[in-house]
């Protein structure tokens, strides 16, 4: 029975996951993070758009897991429909964020060329709010994302290293 929580730490450092004490650290709280605008990126007909979390508490923090996110349409309705499995861009694990220590959400598109059925711009998404897998809100009052054709997510954490 013991060998299992060994194994479990031992693939969490072997993959990646950004600690070697990831399982021994609490899930981030909401009120451990703020969200912030990250990089806008760009490749073979994708684009990525990115979300900071930055660990503004005391003690170090897990973040991971798929949350669920919204945000303000031009015409005030507050929705996102992402679809899960990652973007084009990377694979996001798990991370150990210690205090000031930054993770990720990233989101998906394509980069408006490659609609040709559809407008360029289906949606902006403005004033996210992202909640978090084990429950409590960030708001991302400055945050915003566009959608082109379809929109994916990947999960909470930090890229995954190369193998």
């Amino acid at each position: 029975m013991a060998k299992a929580p060994l194994l479990l730490v031992f693939l969490s450092v072997a993959y990646g996951c950004g600690s070697r004490h990831v399982g021994s650290t609490p899930l981030c709280r909401a009120s451990q993070l703020r969200a912030g605008q990250g990089r806008v990126a760009v490749g073979l007909g994708n684009r990525l758009e990115e979300v900071v979390f930055t660990n503004v508490g005391a003690a170090p923090c897990l973040l991971r897991g798929y949350p669920t996110v919204t945000g303000e349409t031009p015409a005030g309705r507050r929705v996102v429909k992402a679809l899960r499995g990652g973007t084009y861009f990377g694979r996001l694990v798990p991370a150990a964020l210690p205090p000031g220590g930054r993770g990720f959400l990233d989101f998906g598109t394509a980069n408006g060329t490659d609609c040709p059925r559809r407008p360029a711009v289906i949606a902006r998404y403005t004033d996210l709010v992202i909640t978090l897998p084990q429950g409590g809100r960030v708001r991302g009052e400055n945050v915003s994302i566009t959608e082109h054709c379809s929109l994916s997510i990947s999960q909470l954490g930090s890229p995954e290293p190369p193998r």
